[in-house]
């Protein structure tokens, strides 16, 4: 008998004989119908944890036995209310759980289809197949002095000018001959995208890129006015080590890896239907 009473005790079984209770009275509301198989809703210890878990995600704690008894209540409610819709086929014309049915198929395709984690060499073949993506630019280092157009006469290139011939190519120019600059006068490693953010989409990011180094060039036209330019170095377009981009290659790999898999077990649904309709006359 105290085993009897220890057993009734424990909050599982309570939680688990309310939903039994529950169940049957809405069974005799509605004429009493639980004969029918189909009509059994089994409440699982599992179900009863993903209730309370999911209680305790929104308000960061566990549900008391008076809020648990009231989630599965309302958890009975909405399986019974979801099968009567069912048999009715309300599902059927109702776009938004149309879509909401495809998504999670497509999260269980997605699930039954995760590939194999790939190994140096899959992933070296990777690479060279996608060498275009990861490619890495050249990039040039370089430092300038800025002209202004300052004045109704717009003189920048004038002046510009003027420092290039009276120092030479070759001649150490300072920024102090120019105007200030609102950004830097030396930048290192840039690359054809990162000196047209600075410069703009002028002429001066492809001159760079192509000026001979250890000279004096310009004046060259940006987006702020006239610039001398002097190439430190350059660097031509090379591709990585797969060392040096191992990370990113795995995680891209295994994306498209995915999305094949994934595609390939859609169109093998496909196949099993007819689609009928579709460009016919009439």
């Amino acid at each position: 008998m105290r085993l009897v009473k220890q057993i009734l005790s424990e909050p599982l079984v309570h939680f688990v004989l309310t939903a039994f209770a529950i169940y049957f009275a809405v069974g005799v509301v509605n004429g009493g119908h639980s004969s029918r198989a189909q009509d059994h809703i089994l409440i699982s210890p599992a179900r009863v944890e993903q209730l309370s878990n999911l209680y305790q995600q929104q308000f960061g704690q566990r549900p008391d036995q008076s809020t648990l008894d009231k989630l599965l209540e309302s958890d009975i409610e909405e399986e019974i209310l979801m099968r009567e819709a069912l048999k009715l086929n309300l599902d059927a014309s109702d776009e938004v759980v149309r879509r909401r049915l495809a998504q999670k198929m497509r999260f269980l395709i997605e699930d039954l289809n995760a590939p194999p984690e790939p190994g140096d060499q899959e992933l070296e073949r990777y690479l060279q197949e996608n060498a275009r993506r990861y490619e890495v630019p050249a990039t040039v280092s370089f430092h300038h002095v800025f002209f202004t157009d300052r004045g109704p006469m717009g003189d920048g290139f004038q002046r510009a000018q003027a420092v290039l011939d009276e120092h030479h190519s070759d001649g150490q120019i300072e920024p102090g001959m120019g105007d200030p600059f609102p950004d830097r006068y030396h930048y290192s490693d840039y690359s054809l995208e990162q000196v047209q953010r600075v410069m703009g989409q002028t002429p001066a990011a492809e001159e760079l890129l192509k000026a001979p180094t250890g000279h004096w060039f310009g004046p060259v036209q940006s987006g702020y006015g006239w610039h001398l330019f002097y190439v430190d170095s350059r660097s031509v377009p090379r591709m990585p080590q797969l060392a040096d981009i191992r990370g990113r290659l795995r995680i891209d790999f295994m994306r498209d890896a995915e999305e094949q898999l994934n595609e390939q077990a859609l169109q093998r649904l496909v196949s099993h239907y007819q689609i009928v309709g579709m460009g016919e006359d009439g």
